[in-house]
């Protein structure tokens, strides 16, 4: 062992260990060594000697102070310069006297009977001592048949000088990190405050005990695919980045027992890793969530992380005002219809696949807009206007035209004051409802008769309705009629005599605006809009309908349940605060709050689907209406 610590040595001499090779230990601690071209050799001889060198930090220059020398790659010492003189200087050939130059060869070729090589001569005239002294070199340079050995010897003195440079920037092997021990082929490192970046090229087996590092970067073990066996034994590592074992494919063993896993989505690969690899892993128990906490990893299904969330996100804003929004396909293509009652227009929208946004398809003028219900019948597409003035009508899609045309109107003395429109088919054939808000008017069934629309029945009178509802309870077709003035009524199709008849009302539901039916796992669920007091979540239960779930809604006018993919949502609206997104939990049997949307007086949403993308509109009475996409996010990523 030899020791030269705290000597305030700033340099050393290059191959002052020299014919030391049995030096098991140099200690060169506390000294000011600095880092400079004069102390590049000592690098490289830390790179190769077999003895234990303690850690050597730089104390100048500025640019590597307080870095350990051996953590500085060879070209951090910029140790090449270049230098040059004037012309002539060195040069090894006299000038021609000049009566000779007339008769000079080009530049590099010879004349045999010269004794050197004109183009290698100075352009300046040397003294006749000079020219003498030149002379001599060169005919010591020159061959005796006059070829010229300059060249020659050039070449191999830059060979010469090229030959330790490429030793310099020959890969060297890793050596064992300080703070571990390493023997041929076996590395244990102990109080690690962090993971060293690289070991000898023959460890197979890799330790580490009680580690002050909590995280793993990533690759760390990249440099060593041929580990046999890794351990991560208790050094209270609460996480490890996805594919860390990657490449290791010769390990036949891991140990990770003792650590404080935390068993989110984050470390859900890890389990599926242990699934398929070979090696064998010890038992690895979660130290969190709550739910997870002392259970053993590999004993929990895939099913038990729920990684896979979702999110709307603000895609696309119009610069208009609306009432209703609706999603519709007609003849392979989707489509999107908005009611403005400010400029008195249904809006039709189409995706444009090369800018990927929507985009204007065309316009239907009228007064006063509340509601524009398209419906598709045997390939021909209609389009129901609900207007609160001139009366209400009905349009039908000219292909030929390219065009709507109006095609009927709506009897004004029944439909007075629209607020809702709802189709529907039963037994194959096709109507629709529309609502009656006004005292004098009546919400009306109308039935397609194969050249128009006529009323097919009149359901009460006088009670202001403002919403319909078609659905089915227990396979039996029914209506759902909202009133300001009464419950919500529930009317049950009757097939002999082709009429809804009233059955019951929702009990201790006043003052409902709307009501819109949902499904889940084949259970009938409503969801009630209230503009003052909760709206309500209630459940079919065979007989009537129950309450499940309350929801504060001061100011709401809509509260809509609607699907994208395997995912329920309902979206509750409110003029006074912000939209709130419920998803539904299967395991709690009801909504869950999930996200809030910034929409101004919010009074339909529709979902839709283009180019295997997912899409929520959002109409918006006093401000812009709003496009959402539906993204879906993997957490374990």
């Amino acid at each position: 062992m030899r020791s030269l610590a705290y000597n305030n040595l700033e340099k050393l001499p290059k191959d002052i260990f020299k014919g030391l090779e049995a030096l098991t230990k140099v200690d060169l601690r506390g000294n000011q060594f600095v880092c400079d071209c004069k102390l590049k050799w000592l690098l490289e001889w830390m790179l190769y000697t077999n003895a234990t060198v303690d850690q050597v930090y730089c104390r100048g220059p500025e640019l590597h102070k307080d870095k350990e020398i051996n953590d500085l790659p060879p070209q951090a010492f910029d140790c090449i310069t270049t230098g040059g003189g004037p012309r002539g200087v060195g040069s090894t050939c006299e000038e021609s006297p000049p009566d000779q130059q007339q008769g000079m060869k080009p530049p590099g070729e010879l004349d045999p009977g010269s004794s050197c090589c004109s183009s290698s001569c100075s352009r300046r005239s040397p003294s006749s001592s000079s020219r003498r002294r030149s002379s001599r070199r060169s005919r010591r340079l020159c061959s005796p048949g006059g070829w010229l050995l300059v060249p020659s010897v050039l070449l191999l003195l830059l060979l010469l000088l090229l030959l330790p440079a490429a030793e310099g920037r020959r890969v060297r092997p890793p050596r064992c990190p300080s703070s571990c021990s390493c023997s041929r082929d076996t590395a244990l490192c102990s109080s690690s405050a962090l993971l060293p970046r690289s070991f000898p090229p023959d460890v197979i087996s890799l330790s580490f005990v009680k580690s002050e590092f909590t995280d793993i970067p990533k690759e760390s073990f990249i440099h060593t695919p041929a580990l046999h066996l890794l351990s991560l034994a208790y050094n209270n590592l609460e996480k490890l980045p996805k594919d860390i074992f990657k490449g290791l494919e010769a390990l036949t063993k891991v140990d990770l027992r003792g650590n404080q896993f935390v068993c989110d989505c984050k470390l859900k690969w890890l389990l599926e890793w242990m699934l398929y690899t070979n090696a064998t892993v010890d038992q690895v128990y979660c130290r969190g969530p709550e739910l997870h906490k002392d259970k053993e990893i590999n004993d929990l299904p895939p099913q038990a992380f729920d990684c896979i969330t979702t999110e709307f996100a603000s895609y696309q804003s119009l610069k208009f005002e609306s009432l209703s929004v609706e999603s519709f396909s007609f003849q392979n293509d989707e489509y999107v219809v908005f009611a403005q009652p400010f400029v008195g227009k249904c809006s039709f929208l189409e995706w444009d696949h090369v800018e990927m946004v929507f985009r204007n398809f065309d316009d239907i003028d009228s007064t006063s807009t509340v509601v524009c219900k398209p419906l598709v019948i045997d390939s021909q597409m209609f389009v129901i206007v609900a207007q609160l003035f001139g009366g209400s009508h009905i349009y039908k899609w000219d292909v030929s035209a390219q065009k709507f045309i109006k095609i009927q109107d709506i009897d004004i003395l029944k439909i007075r004051k629209p607020n809702d429109v709802e189709t529907f088919r039963m037994d194959g054939e096709s109507f629709f409802v529309m609502a009656d808000s006004s005292k004098a008017g009546s919400t009306t069934v109308y039935k397609w008769n194969g050249n128009g629309f006529y009323s097919h029945q009149s359901l009460h009178p006088w009670y202001r309705d403002t919403d319909v509802e078609y659905l089915e309870i227990s396979s039996k077709p029914h209506l759902i009629l909202s009133s300001s003035s009464q419950r919500p009524v529930i009317y049950q199709w009757n097939k002999s005599s082709k009429q809804f008849d009233r059955r019951t009302d929702i009990p201790e539901m006043e003052d409902v605006y709307a009501v819109k039916h949902f499904q889940v796992e084949g259970e009938l669920f409503l969801c009630l809009t209230r503009f003052i007091g909760d709206s309500k979540v209630m459940r079919w239960n065979g007989a009537l309908f129950q309450e499940v779930q309350t929801m504060p809604s001061r100011g709401s006018m809509v509260f809509q349940p609607f699907t994208v993919a395997s995912w329920q949502y309902a979206i509750l609206g409110s003029d006074y605060s912000f939209t709130q997104v419920y998803r539904w939990d299967p395991k709690k049997g009801q909504f869950v709050g999930f996200q809030e949307l910034n929409v101004q007086a919010p009074r339909a949403f529709t979902p839709i689907s283009i180019d295997n993308r997912q899409f929520l509109l959002a109409s918006s009475f006093k401000g812009k209406t709003q496009i959402y996409e539906h993204l879906v996010i993997d957490l374990s990523t």
